[in-house]
């Protein structure tokens, strides 16, 4: 992946503690984040119009960054939080909008619309997703995952949510932009909160509303970027109304499929075959280029 926030493992470096890291501390895969080709051939479908004349007859081609989509991949950590925060999302958002609402926003194919019309869905749900941080007390950060998720289960329904999702996080940033051992959970939840001081004086959780957020998805991306990772646990978990043995009717994800906006065939993987006085893109994005210079890839093609 190109652009966006740095992985981790290149600007922070801690011990690793009862194998919870953070995302990017693996091993990416040889040809993770180089760039890749897939496009439409169809030219005789594709016509050209007032704005853009240039594209008639030209074969559509869209030049995107290869990723494994795997949490622990240095390149291609980003990629994965995105999936996990539009899994998320799509699953908040069933249980307060309509299913076939849901499907018909996620299936907008450009992820800034998509995400703009995911944003309005919340702001006009009857229920709102609030932000909360619940801080584990020291004499409970010895115990294992699923214990802390017990108690924070417990703790979540006596504060008054309802249901959400909970993402632990091992770690806090010192302002020198280090990093240390200190376990809390992120959840995003629908319900209010009460009761906090008694909590905390009866079982030593720290409890902060950090509200209503503006944008749900952005909240979860930020918090999957720097959320625990382990190979054995789950990041994202759901409780109270929103598991998976109560919320249990909820229709997949739309699959998007790249598509050709002229004619809508599906994109095919391509191999540049042209010269080099005229050399493919060398950056993601779209373009209408001469079809000749290019081919499908097909299993045994020679990269």
């Amino acid at each position: 992946m190109q652009g966006g926030i740095l992985p981790i493992s290149e600007k922070y470096h801690f011990a690793i503690y009862r194998g919870w890291d953070l995302p990017g501390h693996g091993t990416s895969y040889a040809d993770c984040g180089s760039l890749r080709f897939r496009g439409c051939l169809n030219v005789d479908n594709h016509y050209g119009d007032l704005e853009d004349p240039e594209r008639s007859s030209k074969a559509y081609v869209q030049g995107y960054y290869r990723s494994c989509a795997r949490k622990e991949c240095p390149k291609c950590y980003e990629s994965w939080a995105g999936l996990e925060a539009n899994r998320a999302s799509y699953r908040l958002l069933s249980y307060v909008v309509k299913p076939s609402t849901v499907k018909k926003i996620f299936s907008i194919s450009e992820d800034a619309l998509r995400s703009k019309y995911v944003d309005r869905a919340f702001r006009f749900a009857r229920r709102k997703v609030i932000h909360v941080i619940f801080s584990i007390p020291s004499h409970h950060c010895g115990e294992g995952i699923e214990v802390l998720r017990f108690y924070l289960y417990k703790l979540a329904k006596k504060t008054g949510l309802s249901g959400g999702l909970a993402i632990f996080h091992p770690f806090r940033e010192r302002p020198d932009r280090s990093w240390y051992f200190s376990p809390h959970f992120h959840v995003l939840a629908f319900g209010w909160i009460r009761h906090t001081k008694i909590l905390f004086e009866k079982y030593g959780w720290v409890i902060k509303n950090a509200g209503v957020r503006k944008s749900v998805h952005a909240t979860l991306m930020y918090q999957l970027s720097h959320a625990g990772v382990h190979k054995e646990h789950h990041v994202v978990t759901w409780f109270g109304d929103l598991s998976y043995n109560k919320l249990k009717e909820v229709d997949p994800i739309p699959e998007i499929l790249p598509c050709c906006p002229i004619c809508g065939a599906r994109l095919l993987e391509l191999i540049f075959c042209g010269g080099l006085d005229r050399p493919p893109p060398d950056e993601e994005g779209s373009f209408w280029l001469n079809a000749g210079d290019w081919r499908i890839k097909t299993r045994t093609s020679y990269e």
